[in-house]
């Protein structure tokens, strides 16, 4: 089971590929879901989950359109949803 990030845990992303990371982060655990889990659904492997989580690598447009379907979102919304998490 996910556990949920404390307030004081939020990232703070300075650039799309990080919000994109902590928008999905924020997304999993809502829906209860572990990495693994999350990996499984999308065919992917946990290796992939952590690098887009944690924004070690920019995701490829593959990723992002499964990961938006995942959560029922549309990739522009996932995107938009993402930028704002980027500190100005």
């Amino acid at each position: 089971m996910a556990k949920p990030i404390g307030a004081d845990k939020k990232r703070e992303a300075r650039n799309l590929g990080e919000a994109i990371g902590s928008l999905v982060t924020d997304l999993r655990i809502k829906k209860g879901w572990s990495q693994p889990e999350l990996a499984h659904r999308l065919g992917f492997n946990e290796s992939t989950i952590r690098i887009l989580e944690m924004a070690t690598k920019s995701p490829t447009l593959r990723t992002l359109e499964a990961v938006a379907r995942a959560f029922s979102m549309d990739i522009l919304d996932l995107i938009r949803d993402a930028k704002r998490r980027i500190k100005r």
